[in-house]
């Protein structure tokens, strides 16, 4: 099954990504549990390691923001090019 983690889960990540088939990152709940500067680090990290995995990484903020506009923003493909620079 996909994860969606709490703070449990920023300590064990390598261990959940092991196991699940995939994770669910929502910027909402890491930033509850990061300070902000380390939100986009984390994500950047742990999406890393997913694709190292070859395990599929859903991050929901992207996904909701694409839903509330026909076309992308300056800001959404700022995001997305963040995201899934390596």
């Amino acid at each position: 099954p996909m994860n969606s983690f709490p703070i449990g889960g920023l300590t064990h990540f390598d261990e959940i990504l092991r196991e699940a088939d995939g994770i669910i990152q929502s910027r909402g709940n890491l930033g509850i549990d990061l300070p902000p500067e380390k939100v986009f680090l984390f994500r950047k990290s742990a999406l890393y390691k997913c694709n190292m995995a070859g395990k599929p990484a859903v991050l929901t903020r992207v996904v909701d923001s694409i839903t509330d506009n026909l076309r992308p923003t300056r800001g959404y493909l700022n995001k997305l090019k963040q995201t899934y620079r390596q």
